[in-house]
């Protein structure tokens, strides 16, 4: 279970450069093993719906940006993400 701050800000960049690498499923996997210490991460959250988005699973984004909006909701970018997944 991950849940050392500094290891899970690590990891979390490791997703957001595989995801910007276009590696969308390790993107995924590294997203899942710091969701499954810590299920409120909303920038995980975040990113694993527009991993979701990128991969045709509508209905799969909608619910993760959504739990990201009820979790961060001042994040402009969550709220905007969210508004394309609709």
């Amino acid at each position: 279970m991950l849940q050392d701050p500094n290891l899970i800000v690590e990891r979390f960049n490791r997703a957001l450069a595989l995801y910007s690498d276009g590696d969308l499923k390790s993107a995924e996997d590294v997203l899942g093993s710091i969701l499954q210490g810590n299920p409120d991460h909303s920038e995980s959250l975040h990113l694993l719906g527009l991993i979701a988005m990128s991969t045709e699973r509508g209905d799969q984004a909608i619910t993760l940006l959504s739990r990201s909006v009820e979790l961060a909701p001042t994040n402009d970018s969550i709220h905007i993400n969210l508004g394309l997944a609709y």
